[in-house]
């Protein structure tokens, strides 16, 4: 989504000049990479644009705990198995087995 003061009902009154406003995250789990930002700052019926940067603004996102290497996002999910059941896990199992006897007759 786009955040918006207005859609978040965050009343600036009306405002004259040059001026800083910031938007705080608590966190943004982007999977490392390239973004490129782009900023609006519009009358309070977006029909008037004051300032606009598209694509102007570089955020470079370094490798840190996530393993997750597609993507822009992670999600943070956890692969697992059926707790209720043993059968995911002897199916891979039984395709696995199944594919090293294929190719162990291809190679013998």
């Amino acid at each position: 989504g786009e955040p918006s003061t207005k859609l978040a009902e965050f009343e600036t009154g009306t405002l004259e000049g040059e001026g800083t406003i910031y938007y705080k995250m608590p966190s943004l789990p982007l999977v490392p990479g390239d973004y490129h930002l782009s900023v609006t700052v519009t009358d309070s019926h977006s029909l008037h644009r004051f300032d606009h940067h598209e694509r102007e603004f570089l955020l470079h996102v370094q490798p840190g705990r996530s393993n997750e290497k597609a993507g822009f996002v992670d999600l943070g999910g956890e692969w697992t198995f059926p707790k209720h059941t043993g059968t995911a896990k002897a199916g891979l199992a039984a395709a696995s087995a199944s594919s090293r006897a294929t190719e162990e007759k291809a190679v013998g």
